[in-house]
């Protein structure tokens, strides 16, 4: 008996691991990625694009990300994530040129580089900032319901003092299985990237 007890209390600690983790989850949809306000993105107007690059980012997951430079301005500005995924690639390859005069809004990341939100030229914006807010919205929910779902679960057990005939594991497993279908259906799949939290 006292070796199932102890079987139990440490099964208990995944359980409280596992909370954690979903709470870190949780709490992490609504701190990033914050939504972006037009009102609050630089801009610069009239401006002579110098040159644009498609590359991928260095590291250990690589992301493809659109590579600016303006005349008259040593800085580099990208369009990445989810910004780049809702950019109107076919559109902008065919309707922009190197010389071609545009506006661009952007924000500085913590990164120190500079994210692109709008690009417009001849008043067509190429970015959809709409659409990015939307992407973002939909990546939280996939987040949330998951993880709230999952932390439920994990918080459930670490009420019983002895071990239940309920296997919480299974719960979980078939419990975020529908979940995923549900919101497969409901929201999306195309929105379940982590980038979006990047």
């Amino acid at each position: 008996m006292k070796a199932s007890r102890k079987t139990w209390e440490e099964q208990k600690v995944q359980f409280v691991q596992g909370l954690l983790f979903c709470t870190i989850l949780f709490l992490l949809s609504f701190v990033i990625p914050s939504k972006v306000n037009s009102i609050d993105l630089n801009s610069l107007r009239g401006k002579k694009l110098h040159s644009f690059e498609y590359l991928e980012e260095t590291g250990k997951k690589r992301s493809p990300l659109i590579s600016i430079k303006l005349d008259g301005d040593d800085r580099e500005f990208e369009i990445s994530n989810i910004d780049y995924q809702e950019f109107s690639h076919n559109l902008f390859k065919e309707e922009v040129k190197v010389g071609d005069i545009i506006d661009i809004e952007y924000s500085t990341l913590f990164s120190g580089s500079y994210a692109i939100h709008a690009l417009t030229k001849n008043n067509k914006d190429y970015c959809n900032l709409e659409k990015v807010e939307e992407h973002k919205d939909k990546n939280r929910r996939w987040l949330r319901f998951l993880s709230g779902y999952a932390f439920l679960i994990c918080l459930l057990p670490l009420s019983f003092e002895e071990k239940p005939n309920i296997p919480f594991k299974g719960l979980l497993i078939v419990g975020l299985i529908v979940i995923f279908v549900l919101l497969s259906i409901f929201v999306g799949t195309e929105y379940i990237t982590l980038r979006s939290f990047r």
